[in-house]
This record gives C-alpha cells, structure tokens and sequence, in this order.
C-alpha cells in the first residue's frame, strides 16, 4: 500500500468511526430507560424528554457547531466535541435527575457541533470522493445506532454489573479512543478564503420547510419508536422484546441504505418513492402494536426501514434540490425543523399517553408523521 494509499484509507476509517459516535450515546439509553425511569421516577412526559433532549440540540445547537468550526476547523472541531460527549456521557449517571438533564444537554450540544463539521471533514480530506465519503460516515453513523441498542442489554450492563449508571460511563470509552484516531489524522486540502460562505438558511424558501418537514417527519418515526417501545413493551406485558425488538428497529435501517445507494437519483427523489416510504412506515408501525412477538419484531423491522430510508433521502435531497454552493445553507435549515420537530413530537406523545394511560397512543405522533411523508412526498417539487 502506498502512502497516499494509506492515508486515503485511514482517513475514510476517521470518518466511519467519527459517524459512530454521533448516535452510541444517545441510542444506549431506550434499552436502559425503564430502568432509569423505575429508578428516578420518571413520568412518560420526563423520559421522553430526557430521550430526545440530544435530538432537540441537534436542531438549536447547529449554529454553536457553525462557528466553532468558523475557529478551529472541521478536524479539532470534531475532536474537542468528541472528548466533550465522552465526558458528559459517561458522568450521567453520578447522581439525580438534574445532573442527568445537565449533561444530556452538554452532551447533545457536542453532537450538535461534530454533526455540521462532518461534511467540511469530507470536503478537506477526500475532496476527491465527497459522495463516498459521505456515505461512509452516515453508514457509521447508522451502525452505532444499532450496536447500541444490540448490546446495551445483553454486553455491556451485565459488564457494568447491572448499572445503567455505570454502562452509560462504559459507553464513553471508545469515544476516547475515536477522539484520539482523528486527532491524529493530518494533511487535507486546505480550503481558500472564497470558498467560505455564509451559514444562514433562508427561512423564506418553500424547498428548506418542506425538505425539513421530510426529514422531521422521518426523524419522529424513528425517534419516537426508540423512545416509547421499551415503555410500551414492559406495559404491554412484553418486557423479554425490549433488547430484540429496538435491534430489529434500528438493524433494518442498513439494508436500506444499501437498497438506496443502488438506486437511480431519478428513482430516489420521485414523488412515488418518497410517498411510498410513508406508506411503509405507517403500516410498519400498525404491525407493531397489534399483536405478539411476531407483530412486534415484524412491525419493528418494518418501521426501521422505512424510517431508515426516509432519513436518507432527506440527507440527499439538498444536495439535489439546492443551488450551486448552496446546500450547506438548505441543509442547515433541514436540520433545525426536522430535529426541533424529531424532539417535540414524541413529546406530545408522552404527554398524550400520560394524560390517557393508553400505551398505544404514544406513537400517535409517530402515525400521524408517516401519513405527512406521504403527503410531503406526493406534493415534492423541485422549487423554492
């Protein structure tokens, strides 16, 4: 291997591994929330938000991200955020319910400011593929999601001896070890002054509302599954389905990054398929909640995917949809609907199940966001 040929493949191996941290953290807490929720007396409405707090600082936190990056650059961006998020993370667990929503914020705002420094990472390192390289860290990104929610219960609690206080801290460890990978990576195209541009999003164009309502309404589908299933399962009489069902959940998002990455860009942004998607998702979730263990793991799948799928298409369409130079800003304005909606959402449905105590009605803003990417999808055009 070649020394440009060594450093091209560390560099791509940087930025999987970057991407898998931007979920392990948040993703580790639906398998343990039951336990948190049991231990510190959480109402439906507390766990929800304490569930989807990083989700909400995704959405107000991407400016912070924008100018600390405008200061450091994309590589220390990402490594002070990365050390950050290993801190805040795994000190969570170190005494009540304030410290808990402290750090969660701390640790959300720090996701918020790796998520925007990813794109610029690319275009500094591998300028020369931006397509895969994006690709690669999004699919990182995807298989933290799943390897959290596959051994937070059966690996790392019993190594934390039972303590979800102590399996968040272990979680924290690897992130470490990333921060160390890409502090140490060098070298990249340094980007002249005329390339840099402003970050504002035009809060006037039709194209960022309705590219952000896509990527909320998929965002809820996914978030507000992770967020309520465990609850629901353990209500339902179901507590054995919690570790097996939020894998099926988040594992079915794979094969659906793999469907779309074959897929002609035709195909992927027509108003058909993005519908479709929709359809998918709302009859996934139907599955999911009327019936046993197959329903469940079925339904789980089903929504995974279509939830998967819809995330992707809605990261890819700025690209497609916005002017030359110009996607930063679209995607800017994507990310702060989509996320406020992806934390609000599976609010009103903690709430909602509070208020009733029906399980069931937890997911009713979930529901309701899969029909409007049907919706969303039927009317797609490509205009401001």
């Amino acid at each position: 291997m070649t020394g440009s040929s060594g450093y091209l493949v560390s560099r791509f191996a940087a930025l999987w591994c970057a991407g898998l941290t931007l979920r392990l953290t948040v993703l580790a807490v639906p398998p343990l929330s039951p336990r948190i929720q049991d231990e510190l007396g959480l109402t439906q409405t507390a766990l929800a938000a304490f569930t989807t707090l990083p989700v909400l600082l995704l959405a107000v936190g991407a400016p912070l991200g924008a100018a600390v990056i405008s200061r450091t650059g994309p590589r220390l961006a990402v490594v002070v955020g990365l050390v950050v998020i290993a801190a805040s993370s795994g000190l969570r667990g170190v005494a009540g319910v304030g410290v808990l929503f402290a750090l969660t914020f701390v640790m959300g705002l720090a996701i918020a400011a790796i998520q925007p420094a990813m794109p610029d990472l690319v275009q500094t390192w591998v300028p020369q593929a931006a397509g895969r390289a994006t690709a690669t860290w999004v699919n990182g990104m995807l298989v933290g999601e799943v390897l959290a929610a596959a051994l937070t219960l059966p690996v790392v609690l019993p190594l934390a001896g039972d303590s979800w206080r102590l399996a968040l801290a272990l979680w924290s460890v690897p992130i470490v070890g990333v921060a160390v990978f890409v502090g140490v990576i060098r070298g990249g195209r340094a980007r002249p002054a005329a390339e840099t541009r402003g970050w504002m999003p035009d809060w006037r164009s039709g194209i960022v509302w309705r590219l952000g309502l896509l990527q909320g309404a998929s965002s809820v589908v996914y978030f507000g599954v992770n967020a309520f299933l465990p609850s629901y399962l353990h209500q339902t009489g179901k507590p054995a389905l919690v570790g097996a069902a939020l894998t099926t959940l988040n594992v079915a998002q794979l094969p659906a990054t793999v469907l779309l990455a074959f897929l002609r860009t035709s195909v992927l942004t027509g108003r058909v398929f993005i519908a479709t998607l929709g359809a998918i998702g709302a009859v996934g979730l139907a599955i999911m909640v009327s019936g046993g263990t197959t329903a469940v793991l079925v339904g789980s799948g089903v929504t995974g995917f279509a939830a998967g799928a819809g995330i992707t298409v809605a990261f890819t369409l700025p690209v497609l949809f916005a002017g030359r130079g110009d996607a930063h800003r679209v995607s800017a304005g994507m990310i702060t609907i989509g996320y406020a909606l992806a934390f609000l959402l599976p609010l009103l449905g903690g709430a909602i199940w509070d208020l009733t105590g029906v399980p069931v009605l937890g997911f009713l803003p979930a529901f309701v966001s899969a029909a409007g990417i049907v919706v969303l999808g039927a009317t797609m055009r490509r205009t401001a």
